[in-house]
């Protein structure tokens, strides 16, 4: 019996040597040439984000109005109807990557909770009338 082998237990003292798995030779790879590709799509994606920018900028400054009063009947079912189904959803595969992207590099980040803030935003900002009216017929 070895010293190796004390202080070990019972099945340290009956095992074989010759039958212990030996640690593989570990290759490190350059994995170099894989994140330069990566961080190109990241610029790329970061300039489109900001001519995207820009477009919103522009359709963000012309303020909708409603034609005319609110009405208030549809008003009312529409407040009526986001207490039930207060789930927005939308088709933008653009956003969803710069979300998602987010959500993989910021520690807690919500996408849900962006995205709402965000839109929230332009909601208000694109439709203002409406926006006031609604917070004004919403009950307290």
């Amino acid at each position: 019996m070895s010293s190796e082998v004390l202080g070990k237990g019972r099945t340290a003292i009956f095992r074989s040597p010759e039958l212990e798995a030996k640690p593989a030779k570990v290759e490190v790879q350059n994995t170099q040439s894989d994140v330069r590709p990566a961080e190109d799509d990241v610029l790329s994606a970061q300039s489109e984000v900001q001519t995207s920018s820009l477009a919103v900028q522009s359709m963000e400054s012309e303020v909708r109005t409603t034609k005319g009063a609110i009405d208030q009947n549809a008003l009312l079912k529409a407040i009526d109807e986001a207490k039930s189904k207060s789930k927005v959803t939308i088709w933008n595969p653009e956003v969803s990557a710069v979300l998602r992207y987010m959500q993989l590099t910021t520690v807690r980040y919500s996408m849900s909770k962006e995205a709402s803030i965000l839109l929230e935003k332009a909601v208000k900002k694109a439709y203002p009338d409406v926006w006031r009216a609604m917070k004004e017929g919403e009950p307290r």
